[in-house]
């Protein structure tokens, strides 16, 4: 099965998530990115944007990181 044109936004502003949980998010992202377009986050600051740069490299994905969801949709379906 190939590429799909799945977009995805997840907006993570004021969440927390334990180790556990982020490691699960990056099983899952390797599962599902052969599914994907294009991957969009908002709430992404300091040490989490290091650990969305440890995603993106142990995944081979590319997340972006925006400030806002209007930002996060406009470059989704440009």
């Amino acid at each position: 099965m190939g590429k799909t044109n799945l977009l995805e936004l997840l907006d993570t502003e004021g969440s927390y998530a334990p180790p556990e949980v982020l490691l699960e998010l990056k099983k899952v992202n390797i599962r599902v990115k052969k599914f994907s377009y294009r991957k969009a986050v908002v709430g992404v600051h300091g040490t989490r944007k290091v650990l969305l740069n440890a995603i993106n490299s142990f995944s081979s994905t590319q997340i972006k990181a925006f400030d806002t969801v209007d930002e996060a949709k406009e470059w989704l379906v440009s």
